[in-house]
């Protein structure tokens, strides 16, 4: 069962106007709601099984932002977007992302580089805040 209100996250990224915390989940957890990440847009969270490889972590840790961009931005509400208009957007999306969250691309960069992403290393699991304008 997913907690209702999550503890405290490992990661904070921005997205848009929110703060959104990234917390790790024993597999009991993501067995039990047949899961390996889910973004909770009422606790502003993304949930991630635990147990994954680094990439996999980071793939669904990119599946789940872009759960959270398409919330707060307000595209749920708008039922007629275009595949262009969708990548469009997309884009925009994702270069403030990486430009709110620059350790996120360099996790994303390391570790196509074969590095572990300090994301998920447990030394640093509460020292990350996000970037303020």
């Amino acid at each position: 069962m997913i907690p209702a209100k999550p503890d405290s996250p490992i990661y904070r990224i921005r997205v848009g106007h929110l703060n959104v915390g990234v917390m790790l989940v024993e597999d009991s957890v993501a067995d039990a709601e047949e899961m390996d990440g889910c973004y909770l847009p009422a606790q502003q969270t993304i949930l991630i099984r635990e147990s994954l490889s680094p990439e996999e972590h980071m793939r669904v840790l990119l599946h789940e932002l872009i759960h959270a961009m398409y919330g707060s931005n307000g595209w749920a509400d708008d039922k007629k977007i275009s595949e262009e208009e969708c990548c469009s957007r997309l884009d925009r999306a994702f270069a403030k992302l990486f430009m709110d969250n620059p350790q996120l691309l360099l996790d994303v960069y390391g570790l196509a580089r074969g590095f572990q992403a300090s994301l998920f290393e447990k030394s640093e699991l509460h020292s990350r805040e996000p970037q303020r304008d």
